[in-house]
């Protein structure tokens, strides 16, 4: 009776060393997740502010493009009001 209560004493503190990996391997997994979720998290806020800035620039290049073609058009009037502008000094005769 002796030696399976020693048996049965072994066998426990087996079992408990066992536990006692098995909780410390899941303290591992769960610092290893938390570690994972944080870098998730850093990613999805630079990925965040990289979208955000994607459109800053679109708008910029928006208003650019608008402003080019506003640049054109009034280039485009200036040149035919030159033209005409010099159209209408050609009819000028100047006396010597």
């Amino acid at each position: 009776a002796l030696k399976e209560v020693e048996f049965g004493s072994s066998i426990t503190e087996e079992t408990a060393q066992s536990l006692q990996r098995v909780i410390s391997g899941l303290e591992i997994i769960a610092e290893s997740v938390e570690k994972s979720r944080r870098a998730s998290d850093t990613q999805q806020e630079t990925i965040e502010q990289i979208a955000e800035g994607i459109e800053q620039i679109s708008g910029v290049v928006q208003n650019n493009s608008a402003v080019a073609q506003e640049t054109s058009a009034t280039s485009e009037e200036l040149s035919a009001q030159a033209a005409n502008l010099n159209e209408l000094v050609g009819k000028f005769e100047l006396r010597q």
